[in-house]
């Protein structure tokens, strides 16, 4: 009985673990100018399928190719939610950690992103987008936060980013296609959430 539930044991890791290497498919389309959004996102995974739709607010759910559920997602809110709201923004705001903490954290997520953008094989990427903050400094803040990203995952000329100084706004326009496997990505987490300088950061926020 025992090496009966040994064997059975063994036979559910190794099939989670095979489960584990096939790919996940994301692709995603959307454009955004003013207020008008538009666009699509599916996640492909084996036999599912899920696809959401940003003009129809609406998520389809699939079974191979035979579609088997969909969730609509209203705009409006009741008065409940709005009163949450309300007293969520009357509530005084987190206090930030200190700057030397924040500047540590760079480092480590640079490389978390590094590492996610190599696991992930991109079939088709081109993405721009637009941005403006209230402080002009903080933008300038941004873009450099931006670039070092965009330097540190080495995927050239794929993304682009315009700052705008003028009033608040976001714009873009992007089309990606790709795949990856679920069991690469739990190494690199691992090792981003064991880094000294993110448990740093995590105690100073539960603290705060």
């Amino acid at each position: 009985m025992f090496w009966l539930i040994i064997t059975a044991i063994l036979i559910i890791a190794a099939a989670d673990f095979a489960i584990l290497l096939f790919p996940i498919t994301i692709s995603a389309i959307s454009n955004k100018e003013g207020k008008r959004i538009e666009g699509s996102f599916c996640v492909s995974w084996l036999i599912f399928k899920i696809r959401h739709s940003l003009k129809d607010k609406q998520t389809d759910f699939f079974l191979l190719r035979y579609k088997v559920g969909t969730q609509k997602h209203r705009k409006e809110q009741t008065n409940e939610f709005k009163e949450i709201k309300k007293s969520q923004k009357k509530e005084k705001s987190r206090e930030l950690p200190p700057i030397e903490v924040i500047v540590a954290l760079v480092g480590p997520l640079l490389l978390l992103i590094r590492k996610l953008v190599a696991i992930l094989r991109f079939k088709y990427l081109d993405v721009d987008f637009t941005y403006g903050l209230d402080d002009p400094a903080i933008s300038g803040i941004l873009t450099g936060l931006l670039h070092s990203i965009k330097g540190a995952s080495q995927i050239g000329n794929s993304i682009r980013f315009t700052p705008d100084f003028t009033p608040p706004l976001l714009n873009w326009d992007f089309k990606i296609l790709t795949t990856f496997t679920l069991i690469r990505i739990f190494y690199p987490l691992a090792k981003f959430v064991s880094n000294i300088h993110v448990l740093k950061f995590g105690w100073v926020m539960i603290r705060s």
